[in-house]
């Protein structure tokens, strides 16, 4: 059963890889399309392509990680392979001419650790390469992202747009425009099958398992909570962006576990988060003080340190297991969701692994257009549950996807992960 409110105030591990399947719903309905603006923005030169500044500890040539100090915890764990290179990448990123690629780099906002750390894997496969980049951060302004587009375009200032959407059904038309004027577009963390004519775009990452498949895992969570307690679960929902398909997708997938159950209610949010954690704690504040009876939260989509922080400023942040505990099952994951975890307070998060999906798409963009070599048209993206019992075992391509893990910041000791298996090899010169 489902309820909406307005705020008071204004693993064991499951890996969605195959092409498994999952209880059959109605598919969300078509987002509309935003109108744009009366009076559009006046474009802004795209920045000059950005060399970046040395790592703070430069790895030698032909290492492996087994030379980083900093993974042997993780490698004498088994969740990081020592053998594989630090970088596979040198040289793939200068053209013929002795001139660097340049990737333009956009993303919907930087409002979160996961994006932050996105951009810093992106970034630093570009520098191993030798590539360059240009980079906007939009702040979620869709007439901003067009607009940056637009000038990219017109200078014809990039050799490969990397566009993490605002919106998918407002982008496709600037996305459609690079792509006739010479620029290939890879679509990541965003599933543009909707509203694009595949040959608008180079890849698009599919999330069927990032959005309906893994939701629905993560909220299976709720129900195996209610029959082991043998209690009534009620699941408050907090919506990130109505207008996003992967939010959309998630949604469904969530009440495709959820509303056949029992035991299981929801209500869901008023207003959305936009990915903040502040504004995501507000929402849980407000919704569980109106209705006492919510002891379950699920996060659509970043944001889950609010929710962890709501439960907590309520004196309500008791362990797994023990009575009056708040069910914590959330989308994504950072630094805060995984020390709540660890600490017993978390009952488990779904995650494409934090980086994968900024790794995936950037090795797709140095194979296609450094290298000339074909890739997929539509990429499944990873995802795993993670919970208490898997948190020591769980491997997706090569390493664990528990990135608060890996040395903070320092993305060029973060292991380049192999998706040979999804038609993405590792590019390398040879």
């Amino acid at each position: 059963m489902k309820r909406y409110i307005i705020p008071v105030f204004i693993v064991v591990m499951v890996v969605g890889m195959l092409f498994a399947g999952c209880t059959t719903t109605p598919a969300p309905s078509e987002p509309s399309t935003p109108s744009t603006p009366s009076t559009p923005s006046t474009p802004s030169e795209p920045s000059t392509p950005s060399t970046p500044s040395e790592p703070s500890t430069p790895v030698a040539e032909g290492a492996t990680l087994s030379d980083i100090p900093e993974l042997q915890g993780l490698i004498d764990k088994g969740l990081v392979d020592p053998d594989a290179l630090v970088n596979p990448f040198p040289g793939i990123g200068i053209k013929p001419d002795g001139s660097p690629y340049v990737f333009a780099l956009t993303y919907w906002s930087m409002v979160c650790e996961a994006l932050t750390n996105w951009d810093g894997v992106n970034k630093s496969r570009l520098q191993k390469a030798g590539a360059e980049w240009l980079y906007q951060n939009p702040e979620a302004d869709i007439p901003a992202q067009i607009s940056w587009i637009e000038d990219v375009i017109s200078g014809n200032s990039a050799d490969c747009l990397m566009l993490h959407s605002t919106d998918e059904a407002s982008l496709a038309p600037v996305s459609a425009n690079c792509q006739e004027a010479g620029i290939p577009v890879i679509h990541w963390d965003r599933d543009m099958q909707p509203y694009s004519d595949p040959d608008e775009y180079v890849m698009t990452q599919f999330h069927y398992f990032n959005g309906q498949y893994g939701s629905n895992l993560v909220g299976q969570i709720f129900c195996d909570y209610a029959e082991k307690h043998n209690m009534d679960v009620h699941v408050f929902e907090s919506w990130t962006y109505r207008s996003f398909q992967t939010c959309q997708d998630r949604h469904t997938g969530l009440h495709a576990a959820i509303d056949p159950h029992p035991m299981v209610t929801c209500t869901e949010s008023g207003p959305e988060d936009n990915g903040s954690s502040e504004r995501c704690m507000e929402h849980c504040i407000d919704a569980m003080t109106a209705d006492p009876t919510i002891n379950a939260i699920f996060v659509q989509d970043g944001g889950g340190p609010g929710a962890i922080e709501a439960v907590r400023s309520l004196g309500r942040l008791v362990p797994v297991g023990e009575e009056g505990h708040v069910v914590l099952a959330l989308n994504d994951t950072d630094s805060a969701v995984m020390a709540a975890l660890e600490d017993g307070y978390l009952d488990g998060f779904g995650t494409h692994g934090g980086y994968h999906l900024a790794d995936l798409a950037i090795q797709a963009g140095l194979n296609y257009v450094c290298l000339g070599k074909p890739i997929p048209k539509i990429m499944p993206v990873p995802l795993g549950v993670v919970t208490s019992a898997n948190k020591d075992t769980l491997m997706l391509y090569g390493a664990t996807p528990i990135w608060p893990w890996f040395p903070p910041g320092e993305w060029d000791k973060w292991p380049v992960l192999d998706f040979s298996e999804l038609g993405v090899p590792i590019p390398t010169a040879d």
